[in-house]
Order: C-alpha cells, then structure tokens, then sequence
C-alpha cells in the first residue's frame, strides 16, 4: 500500500466486497502510514458510507456500505 489505496481495492470494496489491506510495509514510516489510512479512510467512511476496522497492529478491514455487522449492547 503507498500513499493510496489501490484501486483494485476500492473497486472491490464498491463493488461490495470485504477487504483486507496489509499496511505492514509502512509501519516504519509514521507519516506514510497516517497519510494512507487518512485515505482509506476519508475513501470507505466518507466516500462510500462503509466501515474501516482495525485488525491488530499492521492490517485494516474494509467494510462496505452493505455489510451489516452485529452489534453487541
């Protein structure tokens, strides 16, 4: 993952798909790293009304719009 998110990943998330985006290559850069998620996020969250979940310390799970996931109260 750069900067961006690749767009075979935001295809497939539009398109409805569950993905899971690897960021360990930017771990060391804190910058990069922040400026990525920001993107993906502002993309999934803001773009297309879906869900960015954090999954431990080095992957991200995109939800899309249509996913709806069981909340616990």
């Amino acid at each position: 993952v750069g900067s961006e998110m690749c767009i075979r990943d935001r295809n497939r998330v539009s398109d409805g798909d569950i993905v899971i985006v690897e960021m360990t290559g930017l771990l060391g850069r804190d910058m990069e790293l922040q400026l990525a998620v920001s993107n993906i996020q502002e993309f999934v969250e803001g773009d297309i009304c879906g869900q960015v979940v954090r999954l431990g310390s080095s992957r991200l799970l995109l939800l899309p719009p249509s996913f709806d996931s069981a909340r616990v109260h």
